[in-house]
């Protein structure tokens, strides 16, 4: 059990379900990187805003709660490897193959937002400024989220309190093209023709006329 602050200054800490590090109310984390954090899943109670230093085969992926209004318990670990089902919805264009955090409520009745991070070295999407966070509920879904650059973590926030808990990742958006250059209706009798030009170049998966 943690009190107050845990410095993680060297060192893997290994845990598993039946023995793991409990974080009480107030209690912090810090110095969180690649060669120190948890490895496994971790236990944290209260309503203070709380940065889970996770890892796993080397990598550094920390997660962070916040925004909690009410005293709860929270379990987060990291998993370094693709959930095994990968049905999206269609505003998904690609969702993250490298790993997915479990982040489940044991007790109390507050929503938090939800921080997750990921390596812009080495990350796997094309264009990081669609990146989204997605929830696994029979297929991905998008929880819209913002990009952050301030404590308690930096990476991508949820917009709005969660509402429910599982498996989170992060997930590229398909990009809307806001335009067309050429828009031309002609009818006959009944029938109406639509005809469109796209910017040249461009590639798109589907259309919805309304």
């Amino acid at each position: 059990q943690v009190f107050g602050n845990m410095n993680f200054l060297d060192g893997i800490v290994d845990t598993n379900q039946d023995l793991m590090l409990s974080f009480k109310d107030g209690a912090t984390t810090s110095n969180g990187s690649y060669y120190s954090h948890i490895n496994g899943p971790a236990l944290k109670s209260g309503a203070n805003d709380f940065v889970f230093p996770l890892g796993k085969e080397g990598d550094y992926r920390p997660a962070a709660i916040s925004a909690l209004t009410d005293s709860g318990t929270y379990l987060m670990e990291y998993f370094h490897f693709p959930y095994f089902w990968y049905t999206q919805e269609f505003e998904v264009l690609k969702v993250n193959e490298e790993g997915f955090w479990d982040l489940q409520r044991v007790n109390g009745v507050s929503y938090p937002k939800l921080t997750i991070t990921y390596d812009e070295a080495t990350n796997m999407f094309t264009n990081t400024s669609d990146l989204e966070i997605v929830y696994w509920d029979d297929l991905w879904k998008i929880v819209p989220s913002d990009s952050v650059d301030f404590p308690p973590l930096i990476g991508l926030t949820t917009q709005n309190r969660i509402a429910d808990y599982g498996y989170f990742t992060t997930a590229q958006r398909r990009s809307i093209i806001p335009y067309v250059t050429t828009m031309n209706l002609s009818q006959n009798d009944c029938a109406i023709t639509i005809e469109w030009v796209m910017p040249p170049g461009t590639l798109v998966a589907n259309y919805e006329i309304e």
